[in-house]
């Protein structure tokens, strides 16, 4: 496996923020908008920046990424092109600085929630996220160009063989990978590479795939749901994106079986065009399992353009995955 290069991120750099907020400034006054209070930095980690912006329309809200992520920018710029009734507006997509510059989409249907408590609404969500995800398919050949994760079946096998080989991400012994668990994983090569060919067969177009969409990643704005934070996004089999939506669903809010199984089918009924449902539920049953190990890799992924002392509490995030694939977490 090639050797990852690791990054210095600019915004820790001594004048960057100023240079960023001039930029920003400049970008929304040309737009016939006056900035009506301080840039406020409302995100500062080791792999994204994000400041909120008062204005005279509304809020903006800018981002910049490490390069390692670099693809939500031409992502996020080519989703509002195609679907832009399912994303924030994109005001400015900078894809040589890394920079989105986006106008506000309103609450978090994880703040919504909570608010209210109403599950109904996680339904017609994931009804307009099958909605995007169809408007996807055609699209694939634009969305590998730009350079998002290729996690589609066939690739898949190959991908869990050289995951197994990183083995200092994997922390044997080290509050990652227990003693043997790696020896499992390996014997469980040939199973993977059934499990792809069998979740192949089903007549289910591979198309855009949201890694983390948790309720923080969507924006609920009256009747609209928006879909945003893409850094963490593949071409892949479509049915992975609910393994988060619904652990989410259940963690956090405490979600029993009929709830989750009401959003599931609320999902599955847009793909009938494919399959019958009957189907469509076996062909989940298997992507469930599946998303996991690509969980996995997106960690693998991101911890791999980490140095060790910038890993912080997600150190373990790539064994905790593959042992979740696995079944052994604890």
């Amino acid at each position: 496996m090639a050797e990852l290069s690791i990054e210095n991120n600019p915004w820790s750099e001594a004048g960057w923020k100023d240079q960023v907020n001039e930029w920003i400034t400049k970008e929304l006054t040309h737009r016939g908008n006056v900035l009506m209070g301080p840039i406020e930095e409302v995100q500062n980690t080791i792999w994204s920046y994000v400041s909120k912006v008062p204005t005279s329309t509304g809020y903006y809200y800018f981002k910049a990424v490490t390069t390692s992520l670099s693809h939500e920018v031409p992502l996020t710029a080519l989703l509002a092109e195609i679907a832009p009734t399912l994303v924030p507006e994109v005001i400015v997509a900078d894809t040589q600085c890394n920079w989105l510059l986006l106008r506000d989409g309103g609450q978090t249907l994880r703040s919504v929630t909570r608010a209210d408590g109403d599950m109904t609404r996680w339904e017609e969500m994931v009804r307009r996220l099958a909605r995007l995800q169809i408007q996807m398919i055609s699209q694939k050949e634009r969305l590998l160009a730009a350079g998002i994760f290729d996690r589609r079946l066939h690739v898949l096998p190959q991908l869990y063989s050289e995951a197994l080989e990183n083995t200092p991400l994997l922390l044997i012994g080290e509050g990652g990978l227990r003693e043997g668990e790696l020896e499992q994983l390996h014997a469980f090569a040939p199973q993977v590479h059934e499990m792809c060919e069998a979740l192949a067969s089903y007549h289910i177009p591979e198309t855009l795939h949201h890694d983390d969409l948790g309720a923080g990643n969507i924006l609920v704005d009256g009747e609209r749901y928006l879909f945003f934070d893409w850094s963490e996004s593949a071409v892949a089999h479509p049915f992975f994106t609910l393994m988060i939506v619904l652990r989410y669903a259940e963690a956090v809010f405490e979600c029993g079986e009929e709830t989750l199984e009401r959003i599931t089918t609320a999902y599955l009924s847009c793909w009938t065009e494919y399959e019958p449902l009957e189907r469509l539920r076996e062909a989940f049953a298997l992507a469930q399992r599946l998303a996991k190990l690509c969980r996995a890799l997106s960690w693998q992924h991101i911890l791999g353009h980490l140095a060790p002392q910038q890993r912080g509490e997600h150190a373990d995030a790539f064994p905790y995955w593959l042992q979740v694939f696995l079944g052994t977490e604890e």
